[in-house]
């Protein structure tokens, strides 16, 4: 069993943003896509799921990991664009490019 789910208590919580970042969340989203472009995050995500959903190994070998795979990218494009527009937003309000 993942670690992740083990020890769930500690890793539900934000463990590396540090204080001052947590003071700026809009500002640690903006610095993302400093990094990331939003068509580079979708680039990034297709090769994931091709590369996981064309392979019979764990944890993809079951018909319901690879769906829940899709839902998860799915969720994540979305977020991906509602911390791209909160960015956006911050960024314009700031006067910050």
């Amino acid at each position: 069993m993942s670690v992740f789910l083990q020890q769930a208590e500690f890793y539900n919580l934000p463990i590396h943003l540090t204080d001052e970042q947590k003071a700026n969340l809009p500002q640690v989203l903006a610095n993302f896509f400093v990094d990331y472009r939003l068509s580079e995050l979708r680039d990034l995500l297709s090769q994931i799921d091709e590369v996981c959903l064309t392979t019979n190994t764990w944890p993809f070998c079951e018909p319901e990991k690879r769906a829940d795979l899709i839902l998860y990218h799915k969720k994540l494009e979305i977020l991906f664009e509602a911390t791209f527009l909160i960015a956006e937003q911050h960024q314009t309000a700031t006067g910050k490019e």
